[in-house]
């Protein structure tokens, strides 16, 4: 008996962990890309809509943002729905690419702007974190 609760304690702290992890990613319901995935597409002259979650102050902080972003704060997104909505009317299947500084609020944005009818999102795997900690390019980073 002492055995299984030995390994309940190792494995449910474990469990729980990865539930934590996965489930943001598994509600969120759009696929997780890589950012070379992104990078990719502005080597090849393309302009990938970036939809960035951060904090104006963190936009233009230290970690910077990704050429062309635009920067809608997560608390401001419910707020500016509608602005979004109808400013992108005309593409509701134009790809867009969500970031935040790591990957908390993106999944909640792609949910919404999924019933709002927009069908082709992506959530940037690591957010800027990731972003940055790889070297990759940004715009108005401030040391």
């Amino acid at each position: 008996m002492q055995f299984y609760s030995e390994i309940l304690l190792i494995t449910l702290p474990i469990a729980v962990l990865l539930v934590m992890i996965y489930l943001p990613r598994l509600l969120a319901g759009v696929p997780f890309v890589e950012p070379m995935t992104v990078i990719r597409l502005m080597d090849n002259g393309e302009e990938p809509f970036v939809l960035d979650l951060r904090q104006r102050g963190d936009f233009l902080g230290p970690l910077g943002h990704l050429p062309e972003a635009f920067n809608v704060p997560f608390g401001d997104l419910w707020e500016r729905f509608e602005e979004i909505r109808s400013g992108l009317q005309g593409h509701l299947d134009a790809p867009i690419y969500i970031i935040c500084g790591g990957e908390d609020h993106s999944s909640n944005a792609a949910r919404l702007l999924k019933r709002a009818g927009f069908t082709n999102i992506s959530i940037i795997k690591g957010g800027m974190k990731r972003w940055a900690r790889e070297g990759l390019p940004v715009d108005g980073a401030k040391d």
